[in-house]
């Protein structure tokens, strides 16, 4: 009878929807190549390459969930390569040592990749130019993921070197970033990111950067863990070196602080932060403009800092070394070296 039958057709539906729910995610790969590519290929090999970024049409990615694109040697400096607007897909990007964005003679250039589900970045070399990262609303985990990259050169006084956000809930997404370096830009900030739960950064260094305002990395995340990474040499007019606001832990341990100057509040500074570890770390000379030179603290903070060295620290108003703004920070500095 007609019951039966649409019970059966809507048991065969839910069977199609289970089976693609988890059945494997097909990536396609497409391939670039800056030199001897062409738009009029398919894209699909390395023999059969894009010219550029332009030839990955929204109506290509809407049509490819999934979308590794595979960059070939060569300098990528053309307008379809410093003006990148991708999304909304699942994106990873797969580089050379020998493959380079160079979008110095392309002012204010940037590469977008907004509304994705997931980002990996690996092993690109981004000189003079911005790159925004936006993970999309969704109740499933998304995160993203940047490993072993360069940003470079970049001059943008009013935006952000690298901009990591989300568009959904800041408890189901993810930022890395590991063996990567900043180095010889002059932005707004350096690396922004916002509306993340777990922030990990490892292995990176920040060197030789001039930041115009707010700070030099920038965190509106729930839990950040920093591992061994070097700040050396950065200036500007920012608010601090490292930046933290509304989190809930940090973690920094095995890194380097060094030879920073003009942050108003410290080359390290957390906001509202419930709980802050800092361990075998250094930080000298470091100079700041206002507060502290080192380590800035305001809210109500349970702070450790333990078995660190602050060596010639100055700052021109209070608190070289540390400085715990509020009376109700709990300030442990278990073998730490002011």
């Amino acid at each position: 009878n007609q019951r039966s039958m649409r019970r059966i057709i809507l048991i065969l539906l839910l069977l199609l929807y289970i089976i693609k729910a988890v059945a494997p995610q097909t990536i396609v790969d497409y391939y670039i190549d800056p030199h001897g590519g062409d738009n009029s290929n398919g894209g699909l090999s390395n023999g059969d390459a894009f010219l550029d970024f332009a030839a990955l049409t929204p109506a290509l990615i809407m049509s490819t969930p999934h979308l590794r694109i595979n960059l070939m040697d060569g300098v990528y400096n053309s307008t379809g390569n410093c003006f990148i607007t991708l999304g909304p897909t699942t994106l990873y990007i797969i580089g050379t040592a020998n493959a380079k964005f160079d979008c110095s003679e392309h002012p204010n250039s940037v590469i977008s990749i907004g509304q994705a589900l997931n980002i990996q970045l690996l092993d690109v070399n981004f000189y003079g130019v911005g790159v925004e990262l936006q993970l999309a609303a969704m109740s499933s985990p998304g995160n993203i993921v940047i490993k072993d990259c360069i940003f470079k050169d970049y001059t943008a006084q009013d935006w952000m070197q690298l901009t990591v956000t989300s568009g959904t809930s800041v408890n189901t997404t993810s930022f890395t970033l590991s063996g990567s370096t900043f180095q010889n830009s002059n932005v707004y900030t350096a690396a922004s990111v916002e509306q993340v739960n777990n922030v990990n950064i490892t292995n990176c260094t920040f060197m030789d950067n001039i930041v115009e305002a707010s700070s030099l990395m920038l965190f509106f995340v729930r839990e950040a863990t920093i591992d061994s990474i070097i700040v050396q040499r950065n200036a500007g007019k920012f608010v601090s070196g490292v930046l933290f606001e509304i989190v809930s832990k940090v973690i920094i341990r095995n890194s380097t602080f060094s030879y920073n100057k003009d942050a108003i509040m410290g080359v390290v500074s957390v906001l509202g932060s419930q709980r802050l570890n800092i361990s075998d770390s250094l930080f000298q000379y470091n100079r700041g403009s206002l507060f502290s030179g080192a380590l800035g603290l305001a809210g109500n903070i349970a702070a450790k800092v333990y078995n660190c060295r602050f060596l010639y620290n100055y700052v021109a108003g209070a608190g070289a070394g540390i400085l715990s703004a509020e009376n109700q920070n709990c300030l442990n500095t278990n073998h730490a070296h002011l």
